[in-house]
C-alpha cells in the first residue's frame, strides 16, 4: 500500500490515508504504537453501517490496523462548526 498523507500523528498513533493499486481502493491506516491487537480484535467483530469496517490487524512491534475509508465529512468537523444533527 501507498501513503497518500498523514492524516493525525502524535505521540501514540499515526493515521494515514493509503492506496492500494492491487485492489484500486482508499483505506486508513492506524499504526498504534505498542501492542493493541486484542482492542482491535473486539471492534473487528461490530458489524453496523456507522462504523468503518476493520480489514486487517497487523504486529511489528507496533499494532497496523487496516479499515475502510468512508469519504466525507468527519464528525469532528460539524461539531467544530455547530452544525445540527
Amino acid at each position: 500500500m501507498k501513503e497518500i498523507t498523514v492524516i493525525k500523528e502524535d505521540d501514540r498513533k499515526r493515521i494515514s490515508l493509503v492506496y492500494d493499486e492491487t485492489v484500486n481502493k482508499s483505506f486508513i491506516q492506524r499504526r498504534i504504537y505498542g501492542d493493541k491487537r486484542e482492542i482491535y480484535k473486539l471492534l473487528q467483530r461490530i458489524d453496523h453501517p456507522c462504523i468503518p469496517h476493520i480489514i486487517n490487524i497487523g504486529f511489528d512491534s507496533d499494532t497496523v490496523v487496516t479499515e475502510e475509508y468512508i469519504d466525507g465529512r468527519s464528525i469532528s468537523s460539524l461539531l467544530h462548526e455547530n452544525s445540527v444533527f
